[in-house]
């Protein structure tokens, strides 16, 4: 007996390949709106925020205004934990070096003896900090100061000192301890003493 579908499993009539018509799609009424989720939810017991018994519970166990609730933020039990490891003096070291002495002399050999870049990164980063991604402004800015276009004072003056002591350290100078006045605002000795009352 040969097949006489169409390749999807019906025939042109509209009935499947077993002989029987399809079924119709059930007719949508679009006279109704369906309920929303927000009415079928509250229906139910109502969320935590909203459920007049929850907020009940919760009065007089509120933090005052201005006040955390855990001051110390989550522990930091590793972290402490690494920080008494690393002081202690370990005593199979006949130089008597605590475990941070010994960490370090591992990773500087590593990096000195092996050309390990990943200990020659961390001592990088360990003792000068992450390294400054510099937008294409401060670099510009980075290479003026190198090639002594651009002065310091120059700088801290017209980025502030915070902007500033980056791009200064970046270009190798000295890190600025304080914001220094520009010569432009210091007043001369002349313009005191003519200086007239406002």
């Amino acid at each position: 007996m040969a097949d006489h579908t169409n390749g999807n499993g019906t025939n042109g009539n509209g009935a499947n390949g077993n002989g029987k018509p399809k079924r119709p799609k059930p007719a949508i009424d679009k006279t109704t709106e369906p309920p929303s989720l927000k009415a079928a939810t509250t229906k139910r017991i109502g969320t935590p925020q909203t459920n007049k018994n929850s907020l009940k519970n919760l009065e007089g166990h509120e933090w005052p205004k201005g006040v955390s609730g855990n001051p110390g933020g989550k522990p930091k039990r590793l972290s402490n934990a690494y920080a008494e490891w690393f002081e202690l003096v370990n005593p199979d070291d006949p130089l008597h070096r605590t475990n941070v002495e010994l960490v370090a002399d591992a990773v500087g050999r590593a990096a000195r003896e092996f050309g390990d870049v990943a200990a020659a990164r961390e001592m990088r980063q360990a003792t000068e900090g992450d390294r400054l991604a510099l937008t294409s402004w401060q670099s510009e800015i980075v290479d003026a100061l190198k090639q002594q276009l651009l002065t310091a004072a120059e700088v801290v003056t017209q980025l502030g000192l915070e902007q500033a002591t980056p791009l200064l350290l970046a270009a190798g100078l000295p890190q600025p301890t304080a914001l220094a006045t520009p010569p432009e605002l210091v007043p001369d000795a002349d313009d005191e003493d003519n200086a007239q009352p406002e």
